[in-house]
């Protein structure tokens, strides 16, 4: 049994205690008629494609910086990755859901992100193709 707005007669009992806000209850019918029609048409909002896009950005820009900082030396360049990583961890996982609530799969989010983290791949090797180290950019590449 089902409300007009179509909340759960059950969400009111989780909620003994606290104000109800109509509000509140208007915001969770608009999420599910929005979760509901993205899933019939099977469309995905625009801010997720922006993200994939500031997101390639992003990880070009962490491969020069990890590029170049091979070239300056190893030490140098495994700081500069873990200085990276521990930093992406985060900021993977909040583009993750960003995709998922804008109507990708799981799968497709993760697709996705794959795509964009080959971005910093590219960004590696520009790196060190333009650092004018032509003759050893077979041992740079050794790392990937």
């Amino acid at each position: 049994r089902m409300l007009q707005l179509g909340v759960e007669p059950e969400r009111f009992d989780s909620l003994q205690g606290q104000p109800l806000d109509g509000r509140c209850l208007l915001r969770e019918a608009r999420e599910k008629a929005l979760k509901a029609s993205k899933e019939k048409t099977g469309k995905k909002d625009v801010a997720g494609y922006l993200n994939l896009m500031a997101n390639s950005i992003d990880n070009f820009t962490h491969g020069l910086a990890v590029g170049g900082s091979f070239l300056v030396g190893f030490r140098v360049g495994v700081l500069t990755t873990f200085a990276i990583l521990v930093h992406e961890i985060p900021h993977e996982v909040g583009d993750f859901a960003i995709l998922l609530r804008s109507g990708f799969s799981r799968w497709e989010a993760a697709k996705a992100q794959l795509a964009t983290a080959a971005a910093g791949l590219i960004g590696a090797m520009t790196a060190v193709i333009f650092s004018g180290a032509r003759n050893s950019i077979g041992k740079y590449f050794l790392i990937f």
